[in-house]
């Protein structure tokens, strides 16, 4: 949120706007523009109902993050539904206060016609992408049959009788005998 809303105000101050100006040749430029919109500059005009869709979505994905925070949920989606969040609050933010977004990346795709973008957005994509491919990942927790599960935990359990069957005398820490024959 802090890096977004940084990189926008240094943009402002420093790049003219609807002025491009390569950074990497043929990669990477400076673009600055006001996006009144989202993406391509599309609902321009609509602020109310930008607003209202993303503060919903926001306070859809805060709550599935307070949720997995405190244990309910698939942890692993923790970071990447923050980057969504903080990328879609920095740009909720600014659309609140100044009616409109600062972009000022642009990535030239071939035959494409690419958008401008800001760090938020590039944190909105990260995460969704992220978030996307998860389900898809191997999760150690699950990778187990219930038969497997339950000859593991037998195992484990016969281990540890194992253990408390050989303990001998020398085993017991000095002083347990007194605690235990006071309890």
């Amino acid at each position: 949120l802090g890096i977004d809303l940084s990189s926008k105000e240094w943009a402002e101050k420093n790049l003219p706007l609807n002025k491009k100006r390569e950074i990497v040749k043929d990669h990477l430029y400076f673009w600055h523009i006001k996006n009144r919109g989202i993406a391509y500059n599309r609902f321009s005009g609509r602020r109310k109902g930008i607003l209202l869709a993303t503060g919903a979505l926001l306070a859809f994905y805060g709550g599935l993050l307070v949720r997995i925070l405190r244990g309910k949920g698939e942890r692993r989606l923790a970071l990447p539904l923050a980057l969504t969040l903080g990328g879609g609050a920095a740009n909720f933010w600014e659309r609140l206060r100044k009616g409109r977004v600062t972009d000022f990346l642009f990535i030239p795709v071939k035959g494409k016609n690419a958008p401008i973008f800001n760090i938020a957005d590039v944190s909105i994509v990260v995460g969704a992408l992220w978030m996307t491919v998860i389900p898809f990942l191997k999760n150690k927790k699950n990778d187990f049959t219930i038969e497997e599960k339950e000859k593991m935990a037998n195992d484990k359990n016969m281990y540890y009788v194992s253990l408390i069957e050989n303990i001998t005398p020398k085993d017991i820490l000095p002083g347990i005998s007194k605690l235990l024959e006071n309890i």
